[in-house]
């Protein structure tokens, strides 16, 4: 008789689980990155071997800097709306009043929204001719004529925007843990010495939420930039190709232009500045909690 050991029961069950992480994950990653090394065009049958020529050509493409530059400033718009809003939110959250229960599952809608539905609705709040809010500023009387907002210069404020609205949500419950974690004392005792909101804010809460304000930035950081169906439903990447970012031109040279070894070093290159970028959080934060222990 087999003996069923933990390990070997932690073996069993664990395997499928594997091999659909394989499957779904591991092997499409892998042969996306094979795939960059090659130059490949479904169009003209093409499949050759290059090496790193893909990642040198996109150096040299002004349509990927560009994009780069828009994604730059989408994710840093997202970021900052994103930590903004669930700061803000969390804080109205955990104070007591009469529906507050209601008033969670409410703010926690946005997010359980599809991203898809999320950018439908930002379509048609601001759309040039039918949209919501060109409606509301027509009926106050603060517009005379309806404004194209997505036409506009600042149409990637309006998609952080969103995109915010989208995915604060989430942050505001990971901030709302850690706001149910300060002793109610500490900030009665900041009152009576006369602190101010912003001083208790900053010296009572803030280090008892610290990291969940750094996980929920990482977390807006990674999911900015690797959205796609905001951009798409949208605006399409337009008014020409101010609202492209690298995942929209990426979906382009894949699926338009079925490049696919292009496409695939694109994204490479993508995760490599996430990679720095999430790098470059964690190396601040343990500089900063060693420059708090000495």
């Amino acid at each position: 008789m087999v003996r069923w050991t933990d390990t070997k029961v932690a073996i069993v069950l664990l395997t499928p689980l594997f091999i659909l992480n394989f499957g779904l994950s591991i092997y499409p990653m892998a042969y996306s990155l094979y795939l960059s090394f090659h130059d490949i065009n479904l169009f003209l049958n093409k499949f050759e071997f290059v090496g790193g020529l893909q990642y040198l050509k996109l150096f040299d493409d002004k349509s990927y800097i560009e994009a780069t530059m828009v994604t730059i400033r989408f994710v840093i718009d997202s970021t900052v709306l994103v930590l903004f809003l669930s700061i803000a939110i969390a804080l109205l959250l955990n104070r007591a009043f009469t529906g507050q229960s209601i008033m969670r599952v409410i703010v926690i809608m946005p997010w359980a929204l599809s991203e898809f539905a999320a950018a439908t609705a930002g379509r048609y709040l601001f759309n040039g001719s039918y949209g919501f809010v060109n409606a509301i500023l027509y009926r106050l009387g603060l517009i005379e004529k309806y404004i194209d907002f997505l036409g506009s210069p600042y149409v990637v404020e309006l998609l952080a925007f969103m995109y915010a609205w989208h995915l604060a949500p989430l942050g505001v419950f990971f901030i709302l843990a850690g706001l149910q974690t300060i002793p109610e004392d500490l900030n009665k005792q900041a009152k009576i010495d006369g602190a101010s909101f912003f001083t208790r804010f900053r010296v009572v809460t803030l280090p008892f939420i610290r990291y969940a304000v750094i996980m929920t930035g990482i977390i807006a950081t990674i999911e900015s930039a690797r959205t796609a169906d905001m951009i798409i439903v949208m605006t399409g990447g337009g008014p020409g190709t101010s609202s492209q970012t690298i995942t929209f031109y990426i979906y382009k040279v894949f699926f338009r232009g079925l490049d696919l070894g292009y496409g695939a070093a694109g994204s490479w290159l993508l995760m490599v500045g996430l990679i720095i970028a999430i790098t470059s959080y964690f190396i601040v934060i343990s500089k900063r909690r060693r420059v708090m222990q000495y």
